[in-house]
């Protein structure tokens, strides 16, 4: 599945489920890094997701859809002139990165004061792409499993802010690259709206 088409079924899942929105829907924007990535180049990036998701009645559980992305780290390199040798400076080179679809529950841990923990488990779709310098060396898909804590507090009417911790494994085969990431952690700051009567 090409970047486009991933982001077109990621759109389409977002609307589909959209158009059984309530007052009960949560919309969470994620954004922040990824961190301890295994393979290479390995440093990690940035990292966030949009989300939306639904209650189930009398369950505690809300459930729902997620496109995220992850960037797993840039390898740099000395570039030199082709002439004399130069030595020009540093540049990025090889460059990894993963998106993904995922459908996920979520469970609401504990609270006070103002404050809610909550965790989430997630499965879901994954790709993973290579690139040197703007052009794909290496692209491979895979299940994608993940687990999350979020600790958010009230800002505004309907509105939370707050932290998130995540952990990601993908299910890849590494045998043609020994170099692909299969798990990485994610530290971001986590907004959710959900819609009030006043509003």
């Amino acid at each position: 599945m090409t970047l486009t088409r991933f982001v077109g079924v990621g759109v389409l899942a977002l609307l589909v489920s959209a158009s059984s929105a309530t007052a009960a829907t949560r919309w969470s924007v994620l954004a922040g890094t990824s961190l301890g990535v295994n393979g290479a180049p390995g440093q990690g990036g940035s990292a966030g997701s949009i989300e939306m998701s639904l209650p189930v009645e009398d369950g505690g559980w809300r459930f729902g859809v997620a496109l995220s992305a992850a960037d797993q780290g840039t390898a740099r390199v000395e570039l030199r002139d082709p002439n004399d040798g130069t030595l020009l400076g540093r540049v990025g080179d090889l460059h990894r990165w993963t998106y993904s679809l995922e459908w996920f529950g979520t469970r609401r841990l504990a609270g006070g004061r103002g404050w809610a923990s909550d965790a989430t488990l997630g499965f879901g779709w994954s790709r993973q792409q290579l690139d040197r310098r703007g052009s794909v060396n290496d692209a491979v898909s895979g299940a994608l499993l993940s687990a999350r804590l979020d600790l958010t507090h009230p800002v505004a009417n309907g509105q939370r802010l707050g932290l998130a911790l995540g952990w990601h494994r993908a299910l890849l085969r590494t045998a043609a690259d020994p170099g692909r990431s299969t798990q990485w952690a994610t530290a971001a700051l986590a907004w959710h709206w959900q819609r009030t009567p006043k509003e």
